[in-house]
């Protein structure tokens, strides 16, 4: 084999004897490849590459679903040691889901103490009601 780099001739050697330059790598020069090789080589690494796409992208939503899953688990075990009555009144709305607002524009809350009022008549109505007769 000829040394591509000084010209000197070598026997079945990968490198030359006079400058230590590569002679032939591990594999042949693309442009010493026949075409069958060519295809062969671009059909393997199409093939590896849509096989990793597909394998990460499994991953990917496997993973995704079970954190979903671990979220999921925790907020039911969880829910049951928080608070939501510290939570401030929404507003009131109508039929058709818009807020209900005062003369002056403000939302309007639900008030506690009509709520009290309401129940106290309740109860002072079925105390009457229930009264024995002599």
């Amino acid at each position: 084999m000829k040394c591509k780099t000084c010209g000197t001739e070598n026997d079945n050697r990968n490198v030359c004897i006079k400058c230590g330059a590569f002679i032939q790598g591990r594999r042949l020069n693309r442009y010493e490849r026949s075409p069958s090789e060519k295809r062969r080589d671009t059909a393997r690494k199409v093939g590896r590459t849509a096989r990793s796409c597909v394998v990460t992208s499994l991953l990917m939503v496997a993973a995704l679903t079970l954190i979903t899953v671990i979220f999921l688990l925790l907020f039911r075990l969880f829910a049951n040691f928080l608070d939501f009555s510290d939570l401030p009144p929404a507003p009131l709305t109508d039929a058709s889901g818009n807020f209900v607002t005062d003369a002056s524009g403000n939302p309007v809350y639900p008030s506690t103490a009509e709520s009290e009022e309401i129940s106290s008549d309740v109860s002072d109505i079925t105390s009457d009601s229930v009264s024995p007769t002599s």
